[in-house]
């Protein structure tokens, strides 16, 4: 009984091993071409002028983390307010501190509460932005 079921056992990995080296193959031959390999797709023919009248938009991306339901890289191509990355990000986490909403721009950081931004206001987010939104006890009152 234990030989068979080794027997079945040592043939179950050579299957999958044998599925796992034709996926590699496959990955090989398709998933490896390089522009060296599309040398055709960036030159541009003769007599035609199409591509360079055309403007490419480039894609940018802010970073939104901390106690938002989803954490993620929010991308954008013109402009993204904050309210919008919130929004794409399924909104705040119960444990939001939205006064203290933070923006590292480079080497300088801007500080929001998100209580004053309305749609007349809102906060236009840069490419490589990085929101943070911080934790907030619940149990911390102010003494105000």
């Amino acid at each position: 009984m234990r030989v068979l079921i080794l027997s079945d056992l040592r043939s179950s990995i050579n299957q999958r091993f044998h599925i796992l080296k034709f996926c590699y193959l496959i990955f090989l031959m398709v998933g490896c071409s390089s522009v060296e390999d599309n040398f055709h797709l960036g030159k541009e023919k003769p007599g035609n002028n199409s591509l360079s009248n055309q403007v490419i938009e480039t894609q940018h991306v802010a970073i939104i983390k901390g106690q938002v339901n989803y954490q993620r890289g929010v991308t954008f191509y013109k402009t993204l307010t904050l309210t919008d990355a919130i929004k794409r990000c399924s909104g705040f986490t119960e444990f939001a501190d939205l006064e203290n909403v933070q923006i590292t721009r480079g080497k300088e950081i801007l500080r929001y509460d998100f209580f004053e931004i309305n749609e007349n206001k809102d906060i236009i987010l840069e490419p490589n932005d990085v929101v943070e939104v911080p934790f907030k006890d619940p149990n911390f009152q102010k003494n105000n």
